[in-house]
Formats: structure tokens, sequence, C-alpha cells
């Protein structure tokens, strides 16, 4: 998960922070389904919070569910395009499903915005790789 809930929350609003908590801690504990269903009812209510759509992708990544977990990360870029992490952890999910092509395109999108994002540079390299083998 990224940032602090202050990061998170737009302007003060202690239903969305304690909500916040909440999902933190089931994601931190491995209560996975309570973890995702209270992300989806979060993204409802607060469909605008790029933020919200970044964690809730990270969640399904970790449950293998690299398809949901990249549209989540497009719908926090629809929101949000000058998110380094997010077009990082677009370009993992599109390695993660085979698509090479597309997550060059993601790492070099991260790399444009942080340069010197050595994660970035090192799994582009990788992508480079898979594409001449």
């Amino acid at each position: 998960m990224t940032g602090t809930l202050s990061d998170i929350t737009p302007e003060p609003d202690s239903y969305l922070s304690d909500q916040l908590t909440e999902v933190f801690k089931y994601h931190q504990a491995g209560n996975y389904q309570k973890a995702e269903s209270l992300y989806q009812h979060l993204i409802l209510r607060y469909p605008d919070i790029w933020q919200l759509y970044f964690n809730f992708g990270l969640l399904l990544y970790e449950l293998r569910k690299y398809d949901e977990a990249l549209e989540a990360y497009r719908k926090g870029l629809a929101i949000n395009d000058s998110s380094n992490d997010l077009f990082y952890n677009t370009a993992i999910c599109h390695k993660g499903l085979g698509h090479i092509n597309a997550a060059i395109e993601s790492y070099q999108m991260a790399l444009a915005l942080v340069p010197e994002d050595i994660d970035s540079r090192y799994n582009l390299a990788g992508c480079y790789r898979a594409n001449w083998r």
C-alpha cells in the first residue's frame, strides 16, 4: 500500500479515513475477501480518488487477478496520468499476462515521469530480453 491516509484523503473525511484503516487491516491480515469488498465500496463512494484504484490494484495483483488489477490501474491513470507508480504497476500486470510490448510501453511511461527509477529500468531491460528470445 502506498502513502499515508492523509495522502489518500483529499479533504477531511472521517468516514473514508476509518474505512481505509479497516481495509488496510483486512489486507495485511490476509482477509482478502473483506478487503476486496471494502475497496469496491469505497471506489463506488469515492470514484475520483486515484489512490483507491492503486491500492485495490495491489490487492488484486496479490490475488493473481492480473486482468482486474490492470483495470484498476487504468482507472487510476484516467484520474492521474502523472503517477509513476500506476504506470509501473500497469507494466507489471502486462508482464504477468505475457503482454511484453504493453509492459515495455508502460515502463517507458513510468520512466518518462521518473527517469531515475531503477526498478522501471531493470524491469524494462528484462522485457527487452524477453522479446529477443
